[in-house]
Parts: C-alpha cells; structure tokens; sequence
C-alpha cells in the first residue's frame, strides 16, 4: 500500500502504451511487475537508489525509498522496446546531483497550467527532482494574493495581460509535482525585478510601507501552500535597504522554509541557498549552491545546447556533496512571444533537459565550455 501511487502512475503509463495491468497487492504468478521496498546499498544518495532485475517471467524494482522505485519506473519505461518487451537486465543505479532541477519564468511570458504538466511530464521522465517557477516579474506579477487582488490586474501587467496562477492552480501544479516525486519551488523575486509590484502599490518594495505589504503577501503564499522551499531573488538591483533581504529571509524562516537567492546579488544572509548565475562568486564551504552557470537556455543556439550541456562539468566537480548539490537549467524566455508554444519550439527545452539530465544523473564531463563535437 505503501507503493500505491507509484504503483498507479506505472498503471497509466503502460495503458498509455497500450499494455494493459492490474495492481495487485499478493505476489500473483505469471507475467509481473514487482515494487518492492527494501534496504539497497549505494555508495552516495541512498533515498534515491533503486535496483531493477528483470528476465523472461519478471520485472522486479526495489528501493529504500518510494522516490527510488519512482525512478526505477522511468528506467523500465524507457527500456520498453517497441512499447511491449524489455531484455534481460540487472541495474543499480542512484544520482551523482541531489538537486536537477529546471526553471521556468512565468512573469514575462505566461504559460498555461497544461503547458506547465507537460514540462512536468517529461521532467519525471528524465529523473529531475525540483521544478523552479518563477512567478513575479517587472513585466507582470503572476501569483493570485486575496489580500491584494489588484497586483494580478490586467492594467498592472504589460504582458499577457489579467493571466495568472489562482490558488487552485498552483495547489494542483504542487500535487501533480509530487505525484513524480518533484519539488515545487516557487520564486517570489525581491526587491528587483518588481516594477510590477511598485506599479500596483506604488511604493518600492525595500521601503517601510514596500516591507510591510510584502511581509503580507508572504505570511499568505506560506500559510496557503506549506512550502519546503522559497526562492526570493535578490539580483539585479541596486540595494538602497542593507537589511532588507534579511529581515525579508528571516521572515520566512520563521515558517521552517528554507529560502534561496541569486548569487551574486544582495546580501543574502548564512543558511540562504544560493543559485549561481555568474562565475564570479567566490564559494564559500559552508553554504549549499545550485548551479546555473552558463545554462540559461535562452541563451543558447539550439544545435549547441546538447552539445554543451551533456559535455558539461556540473558544479566543477565529478558528484554533489554537502555544499555543490546540483544544477538547474533555466527558461528566462525575455522576449514576448505569440504563443505560449514557441517558448518550446524557440528554445531547446526538451532536448537540453534531455542531456542535463544525463549529466546531473550520472555527473562527470568537463570542466570549461565545449561548443561543437570533437572529430
């Protein structure tokens, strides 16, 4: 019973490709596919290990954890041959990164909750753990707040105006995310990127009167949707309040979420996880950074994005540990578009996520930045 959503999602993945099953709880003979929790040595992020044996009668997936056997499942999926056989094979397997994670900003360009799953979707496919969306913007504040409803006003946006996120739509986005063993991690930008807050309050968010209201506003997002995580920002601004990302930080942490901020950018106080976007940050061993480093995939030519990428030294070293826990390649999408699906068909969002998740699974490649294939 344990096992029952795992169980539920292999179900509808395999009628999916026309295979027919039945989840049965008793070890049944015949044809089967066993889920099955049990202690599985790894050499590094155990909760994640899986174990998949499989020959002529039996498909066999056992983990520590229910996130294991969840990606013991992708890796059965994408060893289906024609949809219908899998050969006889013996895998333990678990990630080099803890953190493969990808970033979609909604604040410029708005995508719809559909758009979203489907991005979800292929992320689950492909083992990455943590979806990044960034919600508010200068060009539009995205996420529905009741106390201040006018902040998602058609006339306080620029684009794509009166869209955005209800709190229905991000508590089902947050399940479907769980469903694939995701973390949900929205990002509330402070005190840049927030013109579309000084258009609605007109007051600057590191002032007393922008303090208070954004405390408002958090004290709402975190009673409503009990995050694990909070990313606040904090780049690209010219810092006028030296307290405000502290005491904005320490205000969150008051709720037991961990918070995450640009890097380099303000000053973020110690136990803040920071994303790395530039390399001119000098590291520091006693924090945990994400890195984002040359993949912003807007800023990539596509044909060279699977290149770079899969050839890419994730954090500048072979595995995570304690202070480089992984990666996130990110949508930034600045420029306004037609249709929600050229932010897919204009960037290389799937064939990169395909060679990131590669590289943050099996860790490895290169140090420095290759552009073409090698002859």
């Amino acid at each position: 019973e344990k096992l029952r959503s795992e169980a539920k999602y292999l179900q509808e993945a395999l009628s999916a490709k026309g295979i027919n099953t039945q989840i049965n709880t008793s070890d049944d003979s015949g044809l089967t596919i066993q889920l099955a929790l049990s202690k599985l040595g790894s050499s590094h992020l155990s909760e994640e290990a899986y174990h998949l044996l499989a020959d002529q009668q039996k498909v066999t997936i056992t983990a520590n954890t229910s996130h294991g056997i969840f990606n013991g499942i992708q890796t059965l999926l994408q060893l289906l041959r024609d949809n219908t056989m899998i050969d006889a094979c013996d895998i333990t397997d678990w990630p080099a990164f803890a953190w493969r994670g990808y970033m979609v900003d909604v604040g410029r360009n708005f995508q719809s909750v559909g758009l979203l799953k489907q991005q979800i979707d292929k992320m689950a496919l492909y083992k990455l753990n943590v979806f990044h969306l960034h919600l508010t913007e200068d060009i539009a504040w995205r996420l529905y707040i009741k106390q201040y409803p006018q902040l998602t006003a058609s006339q306080n946006m620029l684009r794509d105006k009166g869209a955005y996120y209800g709190e229905n739509d991000i508590k089902e986005l947050m399940a479907y995310c769980k469903e694939r063993h995701i973390e949900f991690v929205p990002e509330i930008d402070m005190p840049g990127h927030s013109a579309a807050f000084k258009r609605c309050f007109n007051v600057d968010m590191q002032s007393a009167g922008g303090i208070s209201i954004l405390k408002n506003i958090l004290k709402e997002v975190l009673d409503t949707y009990h995050l694990n995580y909070l990313h606040i920002g904090g780049d690209e601004v010219k810092i006028t309040n030296l307290n405000f990302l502290s005491e904005m930080i320490k205000f969150v942490q008051k709720y037991h979420v961990q918070t995450i901020g640009w890097s380099p950018g303000g000053i973020l106080p110690k136990g803040t996880m920071r994303q790395l976007w530039s390399a001119k940050e000098t590291l520091d061993k006693d924090t945990r950074y994400i890195d984002s480093r040359h993949l912003y995939l807007n800023h990539m030519d596509p044909l060279e994005s699977v290149v770079t990428i899969f050839n890419r030294q994730l954090d500048n070293q072979s595995q995570g540990d304690a202070a480089h826990i992984g990666a996130e390649i990110c949508l930034w999408n600045d420029r306004a578009v037609n249709n929600e699906q050229d932010l897919l068909r204009m960037n290389p969002v799937y064939p990169a996520m395909l060679a990131f998740s590669e590289r943050s699974w099996c860790g490895g490649g290169e140090q420095g930045w290759t552009a073409v294939i090698g002859t």
